[in-house]
């Protein structure tokens, strides 16, 4: 009985082995979209607190929202094209 349960367990090893590395990168995946998150709210909240100037023209910075997503611009569009990720 003690050798079939030794054999079980070590057919079952792999698939231990394979959870856990699934469950590792969920886990890094899962910080890499915080950081992300949060570098994105960093950025628009540092545009809020000092003011959001276009260093270009000198207006307004704005959020956008645009075809590949959301972007800062310039207040002065279509004259100024001035733009930050």
């Amino acid at each position: 009985m003690n050798e079939f349960s030794w054999a079980l367990l070590k057919g079952l090893i792999p698939y231990f082995i394979v959870l856990l590395v699934v469950g590792i990168i969920g886990v890094i995946l899962a910080r890499l979209k915080y950081l992300a998150k949060t570098k994105i709210n960093q950025k628009i909240a540092s545009i809020k607190t000092d003011g959001g100037i276009c260093p270009q023209c000198g207006g307004k910075l704005i959020m956008r929202n645009g075809k590949y997503g959301s972007f800062i611009g310039c207040s002065n569009f279509p004259k100024c094209r001035y733009t930050q990720k």
